[in-house]
């Protein structure tokens, strides 16, 4: 029994011997007790996943398909997905953007009170995002150094690929938009994806690049504009990647250029041009006989976006993808 006035130890009278032990006893009820918060974090995820189980099942027993389209469908069972892996405290704006592109809030006044960037065509819209300017600093964005330090094994990487008999290379149209006004797409990423076949060996140092950027849901590839065509004035529909382009061949002839909000850029080769497709935007080659090729890069907007947002909007748009895929939908978003 401890000794009012005295140390433990030498109540105990072990001396230095007495705090080697007692040191051990501690050690093990450390291990002891960070073993039980463990298991309890794992009963607890556990118990998170089978409750967002639990009410996205519930979800599918309430909606009426008949009355909602299923578009309406996705949107109300996506939450309950996202529950299972995320805690909504750590991607309230993940959630929001869900609410807005469902319909169940407005398009805030950031973007409606917003001239610049008319909003007619937004079916998707995170919220918090800032759209300075049209153009953006393209020393913002790390992985443009590195591409530009190896545009000429790029450069060669392209014609490699187009010299080739793959299957899977070949310039596409990938919107009917494209397809009308003279602009084809080779992409290496389609909806943020690898494509099954594609031979990534010929082009290995931009397939290393690409691999470690966050490639968004549309396109990372190299785009062709023919002569004497341009795609028409439009806005794209959501607001949460960028596009950067850089010229790999640039008619020598005439002027090729990209118009966004209002501000004119040419295409030079081996100038990067980093910009927001929620502002009007347009092109055209100029050239009577020379096609335009710019390596384009859809990315998430990791200036604005942290990594955990990313990783949940990643999610959201591969459920999409797989959603759109059985249903037999459009697979666009």
């Amino acid at each position: 029994e401890h000794v009012p006035g005295y140390p433990v130890s030498a109540a105990k009278g072990f001396g230095s011997g007495s705090s080697s032990s007692s040191g051990g006893k501690t050690a093990r009820k450390e291990r002891r007790r960070q073993k039980k918060d463990g298991e309890s974090q794992i009963r607890h995820t556990q118990r998170v996943a089978q409750d967002a189980r639990r009410r996205a099942e519930q979800i599918v027993k309430e909606i009426d398909t008949q009355d909602d389209g299923p578009n309406d469908f996705f949107w109300k069972i996506i939450p309950a997905l996202l529950d299972s892996e995320y805690k909504r405290q750590d991607i309230p704006r993940v959630h929001e953007f869900i609410e807005i592109s469902s319909g169940q809030k407005p398009f805030p006044s950031e973007i409606l009170e917003d001239p610049r960037r008319p909003c007619d065509n937004l079916h998707a819209y995170f919220p918090g995002i800032p759209a300075p300017s049209p153009f953006r600093d393209s020393t913002e964005i790390p992985f443009v150094s590195e591409i530009i330090g190896n545009l000429s094994t790029i450069s060669d990487e392209f014609r490699r690929l187009v010299d080739s008999d793959a299957a899977q290379v070949q310039f596409r149209s990938v919107t009917n938009m494209n397809y009308k006004n003279g602009w084809q797409t080779l992409p290496l990423y389609y909806n943020g994806k690898t494509i099954a076949g594609f031979p990534y060996e010929l082009c290995p140092v931009l397939s290393d690049i690409l691999s470690r950027i966050p490639i968004a849901g549309r396109i990372a590839g190299f785009n062709r504009q023919s002569p004497k065509t341009g795609i028409p004035r439009h806005t794209d529909g959501n607001n949460m990647w960028l596009t950067c382009q850089i010229g790999i061949s640039i008619p020598k002839d005439a002027d090729s250029w990209i118009e966004v909000g209002g501000q004119k850029m040419l295409y030079q080769s081996g100038k990067p041009l980093v910009y927001d497709t929620t502002f009007p935007h347009e092109t055209f080659n100029e050239s009577e006989d020379e096609d335009r090729v710019v390596l384009h890069i859809d990315f998430w907007n990791f200036l604005a976006l942290s990594p955990i947002e990313i990783s949940a909007l990643q999610k959201v748009y591969a459920y999409r993808q797989k959603y759109l895929e059985a249903e037999g939908l459009p697979q666009s978003m």
